[in-house]
């Protein structure tokens, strides 16, 4: 199943509230993740060989856990972060079947909202400026 299949299935204030659970510290953005949604709902979804899964991590130094959200090409076995893809690739993605039994739909697209917005929330403004500035040097 496509994240785009699954998007389709969802409706923001479920997603919402999910997101809202596992990420409290963005509440205030609910308006722009709420753009993000409605503008994944216009966007066609690209043929993808990326498989899309949700991990959890547990830090070694201190034992935190996290949630994310990798790609693992079809012909191996690497994972990578997702966050630079453009999103109608994501759309197109298939979620891995372990991922699809230990998430639901609403969990599966808060999660990857919250990946996919991160470049977009300022957080990598100035890698991104500067990986520009290098790109055309």
């Amino acid at each position: 199943m496509t994240l785009h299949t699954i998007l389709e299935k969802t409706r923001w204030l479920s997603v919402w509230k999910r997101f809202a659970m596992q990420y409290p510290g963005q509440t205030e953005n609910e308006q722009y993740y709420f753009n993000v949604y409605s503008k994944l709902l216009e966007t066609a979804p690209l043929e993808s060989t990326t498989k899309l899964i949700i991990d959890e991590k547990v830090s070694r130094l201190n034992a935190m856990k996290w949630i994310t959200v990798l790609g693992v090409l079809s012909n191996n076995e690497i994972d990578y972060a997702l966050e630079f893809n453009p999103w109608a690739e994501w759309l197109g993605m298939e979620v891995e079947s372990t991922t699809l039994v230990e998430y639901c739909e609403s969990d599966i697209i808060a999660h990857c909202l919250f990946e996919m917005a991160y470049v977009g929330n300022g957080r990598y403004d100035s890698v991104l400026t500067k990986a520009k500035s290098l790109a055309t040097a």
